[in-house]
């Protein structure tokens, strides 16, 4: 079950999973370990090799655009002798008109002809490659600035993904040992009553075990259904802090939350997804500066996913 969750992507529940069962032995929990160590290993390495790509196409598109500057030279200098030729060829035409056409003569305006016809083949070549070096170059600044965009998003999801892996890492350690000494991110929690709205059954479940652990109290209500909204403004006066994934509560639901929390005067904080690490990790994040957050009047939030 590991595997197959690893391969979907699935990692941090089956990871918390693996590392809380009581028939884990200690040997798979390291192998799990190791396979998530080096997981981190291979984002680090996908975000250098696009860093390579980004600069190596910004090294190509100033070469590209050094090339178009030569070629626009190049081309004026060709139709500077173009109309150099052009004009020597009406001279030549006006000084020839006075004497008899002969076939020589006739040779010659016609050796001029053939010139500047190709002269103006050649400076259409170049005008056809010219365009479709700038438009190249177009399609390499907008290509780079996709992947610097997607760059830029990878890094800060991994970002956010580190900081939930230690924050899930520090509290399976602090739930391992129980000595005075080390003590869970979540033990503020104890004697709280938090309401979580929205979710998975499964986290939601290991989310009661966990802060029910810690000595707190996890109200879960899903968020959507039309006969439990009551249910919702009845928990919110008694609860200390409120919590929603954003990937599993509707946008009306959300603005009802946060609504009944404005008129409760009860701090609600949004959740990248419903799983287990992100909830410890935003349980780490607010514990230094809880109390006070929890007592004043709640600022306006910004939602992760609806703005």
């Amino acid at each position: 079950m590991w595997d197959e969750a690893r391969k979907n992507g699935d990692i941090s529940p089956a990871y918390w999973a693996l590392m809380t069962h009581p028939q884990s032995t200690i040997e798979v929990r390291q192998a799990a370990f190791g396979e998530l160590h080096m997981l981190s290993h291979l984002v680090g390495a996908a975000n250098r090799a696009d860093i390579r790509r980004l600069v190596a196409l910004e090294k190509e598109n100033a070469a590209l655009r050094d090339k178009v500057e030569r070629q626009q030279s190049r081309l004026n200098e060709m139709a500077a002798q173009r109309d150099t030729a052009q004009r020597q060829l009406a001279e030549h035409i006006v000084q020839v008109s006075s004497h008899a056409k002969s076939a020589d003569l006739e040779a010659d305006v016609l050796q001029l002809r053939e010139k500047v016809d190709d002269c103006e083949r050649r400076l259409a070549l170049h005008t056809s490659r010219r365009e479709a070096a700038e438009q190249r170059a177009l399609a390499e600044q907008e290509s780079a600035r996709a992947l610097r965009e997607c760059l830029d998003d990878a890094l800060a999801l991994h970002k956010i993904m580190q900081a939930e892996f230690h924050a899930l890492e520090r509290a399976m350690e602090a739930n391992a040992d129980r000595s005075e000494s080390r003590r869970s991110s979540l033990a503020w929690l104890d004697g709280r009553r938090i309401v979580y709205v929205g979710g998975r059954p499964g986290s939601n479940a290991a989310l009661k075990e966990l802060v029910g652990s810690a000595g707190g109290e996890l109200v879960v209500h899903d968020g959507g259904v039309e006969d439990r909204k009551g249910l919702l403004s009845a928990a919110l006066p008694r609860a200390d802090l409120v919590v929603f994934p954003v990937d599993c509560v509707d946008h009306d639901s959300m603005n009802m939350l946060k609504r009944v929390c404005d008129r409760h005067q009860v701090r609600y904080y949004p959740l990248r997804t419903a799983s287990v690490a992100s909830f410890v990790e935003l349980m780490a994040r607010i514990a230094p500066d809880q109390q006070a957050r929890v007592s004043a009047p709640p600022a306006s939030a910004f939602c992760l996913r609806h703005g």
